[in-house]
């Protein structure tokens, strides 16, 4: 018996039929003299049958395993979440159990028995492997059983290998909790080594747009070729993604656009929002559309109307635009996973600060968000190459006096629904009333389109240079140009459009855009607005200038509560307006200007009297004391005075 050929047959013998070996066991007890050795010999068939189980345990392929493990094709998973011929050939990974009972930690007791605990309550196995295009990140998918069905999310590698990031399946249904998280991601990790390779990587991209020859919205891929790429929707967006659909029908939607094309201002919303995908085929910059006006005047509808083109443009969590009410980085993050779909943010006002507005216009126009950095260094910044457009009471420009800010939107003022609010009011009705049912379904034509006929961009290219060359001839100025780049890509986005079946307006849209392009180089003209800002001030607080001092019943001047402001003498034919330094630069900033900026171009259109040793101050008596004071010749008054009286005149008129 302690030959080693047959203590093999002993233990193989022990593992077929352990009951009736321990009853011969104890029969070999009873034998005169046989007793110990017999109980020696128990002792090492226990151990070794043991031992035996332990190694076939760690060998998937032996049968035994298999019994302990149980068989993945019996959890009926769908063909959908993973094909029938890949279900089959995936195991179990040793030391683990999967059934329709859920997860199970295998071990053995001192025999050699399993010994099972439940580590999850539902199955929940990897799905898939893809891997991120444009950062080359890994993704998996993730699979588990529900009482509905089978459900799957696709997520980042790293968030199945911490136990803390895993947590956020049990918000999608996962059978995870706080008590199970670390066993899960040693399941899943085990999971992966053993059927790792069996799955092929696939393509995968955590942003929209244009990726690797191929256009994806958040539940759509549109190929250039043949080739398949995977959406993921990162965490955090899902209910936003969720908005990007196609609901009711097109001839539905068509309707609401027959009454649009009454309204020039709607049409140019729309044209906005199916541009978004033609700046990153063109290369083209980013741009801001911006519709203000008073409310009820159709700014929201208009809104909506270009939100219809691609999902939901109804109130709700699952609705495809956003609001100015976020926080910069919910904004920074929806513009990064949009990448080349457009950015649709309602109401300005509902900004917490005018700086968020000036800092996301700014961020929006640069194509890419803040750098910032982690414990373990720099995290991933942000880019994008599409349109937004913004509604409020006051324009996105406003929120700021810079200049640069107003070259990289185009400010559309005025009445969405047009001068006459009753019709307006029932023609806004009509058509918020159509788009709750029909939506999404101009921006999935278009895009089919531009993929169909992406080898054919020199021919967009030629229109939009033509178009563009049109505009150019109402430019004036620097801004007015810049602004003609963006218009030209409006007017290529409404080529397509109509291509594609929206029908044509009933009113000239492209009389606004000029109207901005005539507009626009003098209301950016900020030094100009900044002299104005002061003519008017001034204009408002006469007596708190010396020279047009109110004085008492004795003929003693009334000193203002904070002093005199500067000299100014009184009547119209005074020679030079005095402002004292501190004073000018306190009403600069309060009104959203950069003093030293605003005094530098001043000082270079020669606005200032200075004397010989300061270009831009003279020393003046003030109330019987000599100071040193800004000076500013009467003709630059003269000459705001003469440009606001030619602004009010057409209103008097009209």
């Amino acid at each position: 018996m302690q030959e080693p050929d047959f203590l093999d047959d002993l233990v193989d013998a022990w593992l077929e039929e352990p009951d009736r070996a321990r009853k011969l066991m104890q029969a070999l007890q009873v034998i005169d003299g046989c007793a110990t050795r017999a109980k020696r010999l128990k002792k090492l068939m226990e151990s070794l049958a043991a031992e035996s189980k332990r190694k076939k345990m760690r060998d998937p392929n032996d049968p035994w395993t298999a019994s302990i493990s149980g068989d993945i094709g019996k959890l009926n998973i769908p063909n959908e979440v993973i094909p029938v011929e890949l279900t089959n050939s995936l195991r179990v990974p040793p030391g683990w159990k999967m059934d329709g009972q859920g997860i199970h930690r295998v071990a053995l007791d001192e025999y050699g028995d399993p010994l099972s605990n439940r580590v999850a309550l539902a199955p929940m196995l990897l799905a898939g492997r893809s891997v991120d295009v444009i950062n080359g990140e890994n993704c998996v998918t993730v699979a588990w059983a529900t009482p509905e069905g089978w459900k799957t999310k696709v997520v980042e590698r790293r968030g199945i290998a911490d136990s803390r990031q895993v947590l956020s399946l049990a918000s999608v249904g996962a059978p995870v909790h706080s008590g199970n998280a670390g066993q899960i991601v040693a399941f899943l990790a085990d999971f992966e080594a053993e059927n790792g390779l069996r799955f092929e990587t696939q393509k995968a991209s955590m942003r929209c747009g244009w990726v690797d020859g191929t256009f994806l919205t958040p539940n759509e891929v549109y190929p250039v070729d043949a080739r398949g790429i995977e959406a993921v929707i990162p965490d955090g967006l899902e209910d936003f993604a969720r908005g990007w659909r196609t609901e009711g029908t097109w001839e539905g939607w068509l309707e609401a656009a027959e009454i649009a094309t009454k309204y020039p201002l709607l049409l140019v919303s729309i044209y906005a929002a199916c541009a978004a995908p033609l700046v990153k085929f063109l290369s083209l910059p980013n741009f801001i559309v911006d519709l203000s006006g008073p409310t009820s005047s159709g700014k929201t509808t208009a809104l909506r109307f270009a939100a219809s083109a691609w999902g939901n443009p109804n109130d709700g969590a699952d609705c495809c635009f956003g609001s100015w009410d976020a926080t910069r980085t919910w904004i920074e993050r929806a513009c990064g996973y949009l990448n080349n779909l457009p950015v649709i943010l309602d109401e300005t006002k509902r900004a917490k600060t005018p700086q968020i507005v000036r800092d996301v216009v700014y961020d929006f126009s640069q194509g890419k968000g803040r750098g910032r950095g982690t414990v373990q260094g720099l995290q991933k910044t942000s880019s994008w190459r599409t349109v937004l457009i913004s509604t409020g009471e006051s324009g996105a420009a406003d929120s700021s006096q810079d200049a640069g800010l107003r070259a990289r939107v185009i400010p559309l003022t005025g009445r969405p629904m047009g001068n006459y609010p009753d019709k307006g009011a029932r023609a806004s009705e009509a058509i918020q009333e159509i788009l709750q049912h029909n939506y999404g379904h101009l921006g999935p034509r278009v895009l089919h389109y531009l993929t169909g006929h992406y080898d054919q961009r020199e021919a967009f290219q030629a229109f939009f240079k033509n178009a563009k060359e049109n505009f150019l001839t109402f430019c004036t100025g620097g801004v007015s140009r810049r602004l003609a780049t963006y218009m030209a890509t409006l007017a290529l986005s409404a080529h397509i459009c109509e291509q594609m079946g929206l029908p044509t307006a009933k009113s000239d849209p492209v009389r606004p855009l000029v109207d901005v392009l005539k507009a626009v180089d003098r209301q950016a003209d900020r030094p100009f607005a900044a002299m104005q800002d002061l003519v008017s001030w001034a204009v408002a607080n006469q007596t708190s200038f010396w020279g047009r001092h109110v004085v008492d019943s004795n003929s003693n001047p009334r000193v203002p509560l904070r002093g005199f402001f500067g000299v100014w003498a009184s009547g119209e034919e005074f020679q030079r307006f005095f402002v004292e330094g501190s004073i000018l630069n306190e009403r600069l900033t309060a009104w959203g200007y950069f003093p030293q900026e605003i005094i530098a171009r001043w000082e270079e259109r020669g606005w200032f009297d200075g004397d010989r040793t300061h270009r831009t101050s003279r020393v003046v008596t003030m109330n019987k004391v000599r100071t040193r004071l800004r000076c500013i010749p009467q003709h630059v008054f003269n000459m705001v005075l003469a440009e606001e009286t030619l602004e009010a005149e057409p209103e008097e008129a009209g």
